[in-house]
């Protein structure tokens, strides 16, 4: 089963659409969410994806008992996780899940887990701590350089990272996702 992997979409609805046409194509099947949607009205947007979403509160994320209330009263297919770190079996692949990237590398360091996804900073990339991989699928909306997401596969392990040109006027221009491969 294939996983979108996002982090940081700070309010960015235009490319969490087009992330989410990236991850139709690819048929993810699930969300792994590393923190910061910022507003509740943002997760309104997150929670259409027709798949579960595991969830997490990020540093920068806004009223949580609204959120909190939206999540069980509405939105079913959301798994809240607190705002540490989150752990799911996948596959063959125990895997944990937190916003920030030294509570990533403690949780590598257990040697407990095959992969960690994180969000904090905004830079993509992979690294291996012992026989952990741990993922940054960087920032939905936009970081540094550009916006991106990762797509994990479950049976494979295979980490694909989506990056989405940075917008500069989002009500002119229609943006193509592109799926890249890195080693």
């Amino acid at each position: 089963m294939k996983y979108l992997i996002l982090a940081d979409i700070r309010d960015n609805l235009g490319n969490l659409r087009e992330v989410f046409l990236t991850a139709q194509r690819s048929e993810a099947r699930e969300i792994i969410f590393c923190g910061n949607i910022l507003r509740p009205s943002t997760l309104v947007h997150l929670a259409a994806f027709p798949g579960k979403i595991h969830f997490l509160f990020g540093e920068e994320d806004r009223n949580h008992e609204e959120i909190l209330t939206a999540i069980d009263e509405r939105y079913r297919n959301i798994v809240f996780y607190g705002d540490t770190f989150g752990t799911i079996k996948a596959g063959y692949f125990r895997i944990a899940f937190t916003p920030r990237k030294g509570t990533a590398q403690v949780l590598a360091h257990d040697e407990v887990y095959d992969f960690v996804f994180y969000g904090d900073p905004f830079r993509v990339g992979r690294f291996k701590l012992g026989p952990t991989m741990l993922v940054n699928p960087g920032s939905l909306s936009g970081g540094i350089d550009f916006a991106s997401a990762a797509l994990w596969d479950s049976l494979t392990g295979e980490v694909r990272f989506i990056t989405l040109p940075r917008r500069t006027d989002s009500s002119l221009t229609r943006l193509k996702s592109s799926v890249v491969e890195t080693a």
